[in-house]
């Protein structure tokens, strides 16, 4: 008997056999565009809520620039799926020894839990595959260790701009920070909470439907030295997957800006103002 239930824009079957490779699968893909199951990454709006430090100017005492302290514009790094299919990388190594970032993507018709089982089991058997339970695997990037967060991190997924005045005003700094090891942190929709499920994946990466990975202000890489910039109008430009190494079901939502006052306070402190923020540039 087959139990099938619909959830979060995605149908998930329980079968007693799993989900035979689909035969053309090109074919099938391209006829049917809209019933290809496929993540949707982007950038989550920043708090303007003090309290949540997801935005803030700090000062380094222990690095001077002509004897005043080094200043920094900390921020968030949200990243959300909010497609049908979670967003899954793991590695492997080539022929010639380098190791391979890898995606799931592109699920024919419903995404079946017990995939992620199923590519668990495979990886550690070292199977070679370029389909599973109608899912296609595809190169995207590479996962490297890194020296500064002690883990590994997916090369190439976000990058940062700071710009004066709009979105296309003079850049003025880039992030050094283009790394992320994704994880579900949290619920993108607190109504959701208890009706979204977040999966389970043993051999790498893993953001479900309608969660977000939360790095945040203080962690390292996640600010721009602003010192000896002047008070006044700044965009942020928060970018996931610029290049485009990872398939997605919507590239639109990709970029997210953020309009930013910085300012003085009576007592010499800087302090940094949301003024808006949107995933187009109009009235940026």
């Amino acid at each position: 008997m087959t139990k099938v239930i619909t959830l979060f824009f995605c149908t998930l079957s329980f079968t007693s056999n799993v989900l035979a490779d689909l035969p053309n699968l090109g074919s099938l893909f391209s006829r049917n565009p809209n019933r290809v199951l496929n993540p949707d990454l982007k950038y989550l709006p920043l708090s303007e809520n003090e309290s949540d430090h997801e935005i803030y100017v700090a000062q380094e005492r222990l690095s001077y620039i002509n004897d005043q302290p080094k200043e920094y514009l900390h921020f968030a790094g949200k990243i959300g799926n909010s497609g049908s299919l979670p967003f899954v990388l793991f590695s492997r190594f080539d022929s010639n020894g380098e190791s391979q970032a890898y995606q799931l993507t592109s699920c024919f018709l419903s995404f079946n839990p017990r995939t992620l089982e199923t590519l668990d089991e495979w990886l550690f058997e070292d199977r070679q595959f370029s389909t599973i339970n109608g899912c296609r695997i595809r190169p995207a990037s590479t996962i490297e260790f890194d020296t500064i967060h002690q883990h590994e991190h997916a090369q190439e997924i976000a990058s940062y701009e700071l710009r004066e005045g709009r979105y296309n005003g003079t850049l003025l700094r880039a992030s050094q920070k283009v790394s992320y090891a994704l994880v579900d942190s949290d619920v993108i929709l607190e109504r959701n909470r208890d009706r979204i499920p977040s999966y389970y994946f043993a051999s790498g990466m893993l953001v479900s439907p309608g969660y977000y990975d939360d790095y945040r202000a203080r962690t390292p890489g996640q600010e721009f030295d602003i010192t000896g910039l002047a008070d006044g109008i700044y965009v942020i430009i928060l970018q996931v997957n610029e290049a485009r190494h990872f398939t997605e079901s919507n590239y639109t939502n990709n970029k997210l800006y953020v309009r930013i006052s910085l300012s003085t306070d009576s007592s010499g402190l800087r302090t940094v103002t949301i003024l808006n923020q949107n995933y187009n540039h109009r009235g940026m």
